[in-house]
Order: structure tokens, then C-alpha cells, then sequence
């Protein structure tokens, strides 16, 4: 069997300077990024220039980040006015998959309700993204209203089923979830990796029951932290996952460069690592 993991590098650790971005996610060997929806909007009117900049950098997008605010009920009609803006222009674009936060968490009075309307959100949302031939994943993050196990259980429970998972290891990890164990439940929904280390920030885990307030861990380049980056890939060459593993860094702004490309290096190394061992199985 082949490993057939793509990378993809994430241009939101360069904030608004693009092109400095693009021009240093292409030397370090990148052929996909992930970008934030701005970036895409930013050529909505100019798809040639759009054009011109990624074949100037020989890169292609693999995933557009954006905002669901699945918690503004209130303003729904204007989220999806907003969210069939985004599919329309992802189609128009050649883009192919939507990974979606959830929105800032907020204090409910009942929760019953919240999530219903919340479901019903993350629904409409959806069918504005399939009309438009885009693949949308919720990426559950902390100090969103989706965060905990729990949480994502119950969403995922509810939800459409071709709504796929972003994973992001640093903020799972953030969760307190057993990450072999949850990668191994939701394989067949899972269509992205971010990708991060963790170093502890505070001793003794704080209670992330309800969604915490106060981060246990600092990301960090891969492989450089706590987590077991072998065990991860390992897992995911046992599942065949063919998806994306999008490297991201957040908070590396003086040593950012460094910190991406020994990344994309030492995750290479171990998904080829793997790759060997997967064939001297089958020899």
C-alpha cells in the first residue's frame, strides 16, 4: 500500500503581507496552501491577477479557512448571505474544500437550544457550500463554541454527513483528547490535518470540561514538542488517510521561516520513514 498524504503549508501565520508569505512557502518547497478567506476575496474582482500571483509562485490552494459564526442565530440570514459569497467565489476559483471555525464561545443560558440552532447553522451553511461543488469541514478550536470531545461529538452526531473534520493536533491536544483514539473514531469523517507541536506553558492540566479559559500548551515547530508525531502518521498510513496534513504555526513571528521549512522537514522524514516500512511489509 502507498502513503498518499499531501502536504499543504497554512499562509496565516504572515498575517497581511501575502507576498511575502507565498514567496517563502514556495522556497521552502510547498506546492499547496491553505489561506484565509480574505486572502481569496481580496482578488474577487481580479481573477486574472489572482492567477498571475499563484503561477508567479507555482503554488495551488488546497483549503480556504473561514469564520462560521455558527453561534449568531440572530444574524443567520446574513452569515449565509455571507457563506454563498464565499462558495460562489471558491467555485469560481478552481477551490475545491472550506475548512470552517466555529465562531467565538459564548455564555448560553440554555444550551439545549443553542445547539439546536447551532445544527441548524451548520446545516444551512453547508447546502450553500454543496450547491457550489465545495467540500466544508469544521476545524473545532479552542475559544470556539466547538472545542471539547463532547462538543464535537454531539455536533458530528447531528450534522449532514458528507461535513467533514479539520483536525488541529495543538488544539485537540488543548482539549485533553486521546489523539490516537479520536483520529481512529472519526477517520472516515477526517479531511485535513493541521499540524503543530505542544510544549507544556503551565504545570497541572487545567479543567477543559466546559472549554477552559486558559491555554496548557504552546505550539511549536514539529517535532520539537511533546507530541509522538511517529505514532500519528503511523495511525494514519494504517487508515490509507489520502487527505491533507496542512503545516501551521501560530505566535513564530520572529523565527517564522525556521520554523515552517523544520517542520515540512521533519514531518517529510517521518511519513517517509513510514512509507518504507509500509513497503518492506508488503516485500
Amino acid at each position: 500500500m502507498e502513503i498518499d498524504m499531501k502536504i499543504a503549508g497554512h499562509l496565516s501565520a504572515w498575517g497581511k503581507q501575502f507576498e511575502i508569505g507565498l514567496s517563502e512557502l514556495s522556497t521552502m518547497g510547498f506546492g499547496h496552501i491553505e489561506v484565509g478567506s480574505n486572502f481569496i476575496t481580496s482578488f474577487e474582482s481580479a481573477k486574472n491577477k489572482y492567477i498571475e500571483i499563484m503561477q508567479k509562485f507555482r503554488l495551488e490552494i488546497s483549503a480556504v479557512f473561514e469564520v462560521g459564526h455558527f453561534n449568531q442565530w440572530r444574524r443567520r440570514r446574513e452569515v449565509y448571505f455571507h457563506h454563498d459569497r464565499i462558495g460562489r467565489l471558491l467555485r469560481d476559483f478552481g477551490i475545491k474544500e472550506v475548512v470552517i471555525g466555529p465562531g467565538i464561545r459564548m455564555n448560553v443560558v440554555d444550551r439545549r437550544v443553542y445547539y439546536s440552532q447551532m445544527i441548524t447553522m451548520i446545516n444551512e451553511i453547508a447546502s450553500r457550500y454543496r450547491h457550489n461543488d465545495v467540500v466544508m469541514g469544521i476545524h473545532p478550536h479552542f475559544g470556539s463554541s466547538i472545542f471539547t470531545e463532547k462538543e464535537i461529538d454531539e455536533v458530528f452526531d447531528s450534522i449532514a454527513e458528507d461535513i467533514k473534520l479539520v483536525v488541529d493536533i495543538g488544539h485537540l491536544s488543548e482539549a485533553q483528547v486521546s489523539l490516537l483514539q479520536f483520529i481512529d473514531k472519526y477517520k472516515s469523517r477526517i479531511s485535513n490535518f493541521h499540524m503543530k507541536d505542544v510544549l507544556t506553558n503551565i504545570k497541572g492540566m487545567q479543567d477543559h470540561s466546559n472549554g477552559g479559559s486558559v491555554r496548557c500548551f504552546n505550539f511549536c515547530r514539529i517535532g520539537s514538542g511533546e507530541l509522538d508525531y511517529a505514532g500519528i502518521i503511523n495511525l494514519l498510513a494504517l487508515n490509507d488517510y489520502a487527505g491533507w496534513v496542512t503545516i501551521e504555526m501560530e505566535n513564530h513571528a520572529t523565527k517564522l521561516y525556521q520554523t515552517m521549512s523544520g517542520s515540512k522537514t521533519y514531518l517529510e522524514q517521518i511519513i517517509q520513514n513510514q512509507h518504507l516500512l509500509k513497503r518492506s511489509d508488503t516485500v
